[in-house]
């Protein structure tokens, strides 16, 4: 049986109505851009050496959707946490970083997460920013914005 074209036509939009209807009943979302943010403090104290090296060597910037503050407050205990916001910037998750074990565990769970890593042109422009910056970028010195 052939169809005409104002049937297919009907046929596509019931599809995509009856997609659309169940997507929203159950609370699925499709394709959502997610970001994520971490704050750190220059003068970070008690934290595992891993999670500092994967935010100064700037291996969680690899990924898409992710930006980092570094702050200046002083002699800080805090856990450093990188929250998770869905494309409409609501808070989704709070992940501590010191509960993974190795740098290799944060790259697993940040696929996990849903991230994906920068093109190799993206993460190339990145790293070059920051050796234009110096390696002493992150030193107690230097100002941050």
């Amino acid at each position: 049986m052939l169809l005409t074209q104002q049937q297919q036509q009907r046929l596509v939009f019931w599809l995509f109505a009856t997609i659309a209807t169940t997507l929203f009943h159950n609370n699925v979302v499709v394709d959502a851009a997610l970001t994520g943010h971490v704050t750190m403090d220059i003068n970070v104290l008690d934290q595992p050496e891993h999670v500092i090296d994967f935010i100064e060597d700037h291996d969680i910037e690899e990924y898409q959707g992710i930006t980092v503050e570094i702050t200046k407050d002083g002699d800080v205990k805090q856990p450093i946490i990188l929250k998770i916001m869905s494309d409409n910037g609501v808070l989704k998750e709070e992940v501590n970083l010191a509960d993974y074990e190795s740098e290799d565990d944060l790259h697993t769970m940040m696929e996990d997460k849903g991230f994906e890593l920068k093109s190799d042109e993206e993460a190339k422009e990145m790293y070059m920013r920051y050796a234009e910056l110096g390696d002493d970028h992150f030193d107690d010195d230097d100002e941050v914005e």
